[in-house]
């Protein structure tokens, strides 16, 4: 078993996991100015309002690290998504690559039978939820093994 690293402002949590062999640290605008450039420059592109939006997450898979194809969005207890609250469930995903993987390392959504190859400064942006609210359950992702990377 690999261990992960999860960490969010703060603080620091250790996970084990066998699935993956990542470092994940979620920013925040008030860290960096940056930040704000970056969330207003998805809000342009998606069209969609940053008011409710998460902490900017960046993800780094050591060499041999993945993730399982999993959903995007929040699920209750009962497996349904979490009904929405004030801020709501994970409504769309916006992803991009921060470096170049030489091998391994794509995105991979099984029930669309597409494989996206990591190539830095390209972004991916896709829905989780139905108009209804529910969870789009054809819509799964997972990454691929990382084998090696470059900057």
């Amino acid at each position: 078993m690999s261990v992960s690293t999860y960490m969010q402002a703060d603080y620091k949590v250790n996970l084990q996991a066998e699935a993956f062999k990542l470092l994940i640290v979620f920013l925040t605008e008030e860290e960096d100015p940056v930040i704000s450039q970056v969330n207003r420059r998805i809000q342009l592109i998606t069209g969609l309002s940053d008011e409710t939006v998460e902490f900017l997450q960046v993800a780094d898979y050591s060499i041999g690290g993945f993730f399982e194809p999993h959903l995007d969005y929040f699920l209750g207890f009962d497996s349904e998504p979490l009904e929405p609250d004030e801020t709501g469930n994970r409504v769309a995903t916006f992803m991009t690559y921060m470096s170049d993987v030489e091998a391994g390392g794509a995105s991979v959504f099984p029930h669309l039978g597409s494989i996206i190859a990591p190539k830095k400064g390209t972004a991916m942006f896709w829905y989780n939820l139905l108009q209804s609210g529910k969870g789009d359950h054809l819509f799964p992702v997972g990454g691929s093994m990382s084998e090696n990377k470059s900057s």
